[in-house]
């Protein structure tokens, strides 16, 4: 549902000449190189909307389709669904003037996961979940961020504690510290992993101690979706302290 939301639109010339395009993204949202794609995109401008729908690349049956109002795709107006690589509907939600008005979540077997509505002159909506029987769950989790255990401050602590002290550290020409921006990946268990450099500080030793110090992350409490845990990407800057004479 959310990705759709990042899909490139079509542009229709002045007069009257629509070109589709379409773009490919992996199972995170990312645009990627068609080859690496796990699903693709076609978007085309049709009157004051955006009409764009989705394809699992390996088999080319329908992942979603959505209306929007804007080109920037950030508001959906009438139903958006999407489905799964077998074809089955797990999605159904509608817009109204950019208010979520209704949506409905399901299991592989048809059964009605997640109801949501906006009763009628109301500004809190009403969600009731099911289980894959019918029955009605109480304590359903909707959606959690991943959390480092102990929260925030105790993951900066645990960055700060972990640093290699001993290394042969320096200031850039501007006077500051060289950071490592790391993504990873917390997986389905709490397990950090795939941490990769996407801005390197330009330095070999603080790049791998860096990497060193994501890897040997202790377990987070995973993100929830619907439930159920998912895998999530995360992005951390790490830094070093240098003595100011340095």
């Amino acid at each position: 549902m959310k990705t759709l939301a990042t899909i490139i639109f079509a542009l229709c010339s002045s007069y009257g000449y629509c070109q589709t395009v379409t773009k490919y993204y992996d199972d995170h949202g990312h645009e990627v190189a068609a080859e690496k794609a796990v699903y693709y995109t076609t978007c085309i401008k049709d009157g004051n909307l955006y009409q764009c729908t989705s394809y699992w690349k390996d088999n080319n049956t329908l992942k979603g389709k959505a209306a929007y109002t804007d080109a920037a795709l950030t508001a959906p107006d009438g139903t958006l669904v999407t489905y799964d690589r077998k074809g089955r509907l797990e999605d159904s939600i509608f817009y109204e003037d950019g208010t979520l008005d209704f949506s409905y979540r399901y299991y592989p077997n048809g059964q009605v996961a997640v109801h949501y509505h906006l009763p009628y002159g109301k500004k809190e909506g009403v969600t009731e979940t099911f289980d894959e029987n019918g029955k009605k769950i109480n304590n359903f989790i909707m959606s959690r961020e991943a959390e480092f255990k102990g929260g925030e401050g105790a993951w900066l602590a645990y960055i700060k504690k972990s640093t290699d002290k001993d290394l042969a550290l320096s200031r850039d020409k501007n006077g500051a510290v060289p950071g490592v921006e790391i993504e990873f990946i917390i997986d389905e268990e709490g397990q950090v992993t795939n941490p990769k450099i996407t801005r390197s500080s330009g330095h070999k030793n603080i790049d791998k101690d860096a990497l060193r110090v994501i890897a040997d992350s202790p377990k987070w409490n995973p993100a929830i979706s619907y439930n159920k845990p998912i895998r999530v990407n995360k992005v951390q800057t790490v830094t070093y302290d240098v003595p100011a004479n340095n």
